[in-house]
């Protein structure tokens, strides 16, 4: 299965043990931890803006651990923030969230992993574009603290 891990993931496993436990039982698993560049990217920003070098550090660090794998841009990325803009007109979540969510939709992540409240409430089951979306295979928007349970629940992939 593969685990989108959005900034926000990233930031908390690299500043509590027990979210990077949490986080460490996808690859323990043999799972996949997958992220985007756009993800990449906002980390990169903050740690910069922020002058938090060590995060940073911490995060490549945790990049190398997870053996993250980064998506990069599609056309079906493309569909898929279109999509996206249509469920969530007002903007009631970030642009910028919405975005990596809609590469792991894209990427056919399983699990959206997320402390984002505003995220946690998407509502992923009413795409009404059925022939370009890939958002089915989305099973959730879940926490740190649900990736355990998942891994022990999902059957393996062969």
């Amino acid at each position: 299965m593969d685990f989108f891990l959005d900034a926000n993931t990233l930031f908390e496993s690299i500043i509590s043990t027990k979210v990077k436990n949490q986080i460490n039982h996808i690859q323990n698993t043999n799972n996949q931890a997958v992220s985007s560049i756009t993800v990449l990217g906002e980390t990169i920003a903050i740690c910069i803006g922020e002058k938090r070098t060590k995060d940073l550090d911490n995060i490549i660090d945790l990049n190398r651990d997870l053996k993250l794998i980064y998506h990069f841009p599609t056309h079906k990325l493309r569909d898929c923030c279109t999509c996206l803009d249509k469920l969530d007109p007002t903007d009631f979540c970030s642009i910028t969230d919405k975005t990596h969510l809609a590469y792991a939709i894209a990427n056919k992540a399983d699990y959206f992993v997320t402390s984002d409240k505003d995220l946690l409430k998407f509502p992923i089951n009413k795409c009404q574009c059925k022939e370009k979306c890939d958002m089915k295979n989305l099973k959730k928007i879940i926490t740190t603290k649900d990736i355990l349970n998942v891994v022990k629940s999902e059957p393996k992939k062969h």
